[in-house]
Order: C-alpha cells, then sequence, then structure tokens
C-alpha cells in the first residue's frame, strides 16, 4: 500500500533539543526492536532526507510513545510498583493489535510517520491511566495526547525550513510502502535525553492478554 502525500505544515522550524540533558522520567513506549521493515523503512527514508537541519533519529531507539508516567525524582518505588501492577491488570484484558506505519510528515520540530489506526492508541492510554488513578501524582502533568507516531528526524534549529524539506518529504510519500507492525507488548521505560538522541533503560515490557 503506497503511501499518500501528506499535508505540509508551513514554515516553520524548531528546535527539538532546547530542554536540558539527562534523565527525563519514566513513559510508556511501543518500541520496534523486532521489526526488521520499519529499520529498513526508516533507513531509507533518513537517506533522502540529509539534511542539517534535523538529526537522524538512530534505528535502535526507534519508539512510540503512548504515555508520560511521571518525572524521576518524583517516582518511588513503591508507587512505580503499585502503577506496574495496574498496568499489568488494565494491559491483561487487551490482545495483541497490528499498527500501520508511514505516510511521512513535517511538524515544527520533526520529520514523522503517522501512525494508525488511533484508536487503538487511544484504548492503550485509556487502560494505562486507569491502572495508575490513585498512584499518579499531581504534578505529573496531564496525559500525554499527542496523535501516534514515530520519529525519523529531529529538528535541530529555530527559523525557517528551506523548501527543500518539503520537496523532499513529497518525493519521500510518493515512494513510500505502509508498513505494519504488530502490538503485543508495552514497555515502561527510564527515559534519557542525550546529545541529539533518545535513550532509556527498560524497566519492564507487560504483554498484552493472559
Amino acid at each position: 500500500m503506497a503511501a499518500t502525500e501528506g499535508a505540509v505544515v508551513g514554515s516553520q522550524l524548531r528546535n527539538h533539543w532546547m530542554k536540558p540533558l539527562g534523565v527525563i522520567g519514566y513513559y510508556w513506549f511501543l518500541t520496534f526492536e523486532d521489526s526488521a521493515p520499519l529499520r529498513s523503512t526508516v533507513r531509507e527514508c533518513q537517506s533522502r532526507l540529509t539534511f542539517p537541519q534535523y538529526d537522524p533519529a538512530p534505528l535502535e531507539s526507534l519508539h512510540l510513545t503512548v504515555g508520560r508516567i511521571g518525572k524521576s525524582g518524583e517516582v518511588s518505588p513503591g508507587r512505580l510498583h503499585a502503577i506496574q501492577a495496574g498496568a499489568r491488570r488494565g494491559l491483561g484484558e487487551m490482545t495483541p493489535f497490528e499498527l500501520t506505519i508511514g505516510a511521512l510528515r513535517r511538524v515544527p520540530a520533526a520529520l514523522i510517520f503517522d501512525v494508525t489506526p488511533a484508536g487503538d492508541i487511544d484504548e492503550l492510554r485509556v487502560k494505562l491511566e486507569a491502572g495508575t488513578t490513585g498512584v499518579a501524582s499531581e504534578s505529573d502533568g496531564p496525559p500525554l495526547r499527542h496523535p501516534p507516531h514515530v520519529t525519523v528526524a529531529y529538528g535541530n534549529s529555530d527559523g525557517i525550513a528551506p523548501p527543500e524539506v518539503d520537496e523532499a518529504v513529497v518525493a519521500v510519500n510518493r515512494r513510500l510502502r505502509m508498513v505494519r507492525v504488530e502490538v503485543s507488548a508495552v514497555s515502561m521505560v527510564l527515559l534519557h535525553r542525550r546529545r541529539a538522541m533518545y535513550s532509556w533503560d527498560l524497566i519492564e515490557r507487560i504483554p498484552l492478554g493472559r
């Protein structure tokens, strides 16, 4: 299935790396270390998107952010264990499902692949949020509600994006093939922001279904 060209979001370009480096906090991620087709597709796209205004996402760090749990210094071991137990109960009620990843799009601070169907990610978020009821801190902030996506490259500059970037996005989408991945588990991670990349420590990988 070929990808659609997607909409261009205007000329704004924003530096994704303005926030401090270091440990960010605990998150729920979908990770794709077992999806060779996705890595191959991202590698091909990155080879055609070699602009100095963008840092390509390392293939080993491709991920989809499902939700935020809390800042590392504000989540005690006891509360973290309670959140994990609640997530196990909630995710045990779900069955594995398939996502379609494709259609490259430029947003101000990144080049991203859209992910569908969003409804399955919304259901994941509901199950995980239900598991944190009563144990989440008010200082953790509201849950993430970004449309599901996988980042291909991160913006490293502020200003106006060169028109060549949008032209390249359109050209990539003309040849891009959608990638399907199965989601059978959600990962709790401790996320680190490093120079021009993310990394994380895996806390637990929780399967879907009993």
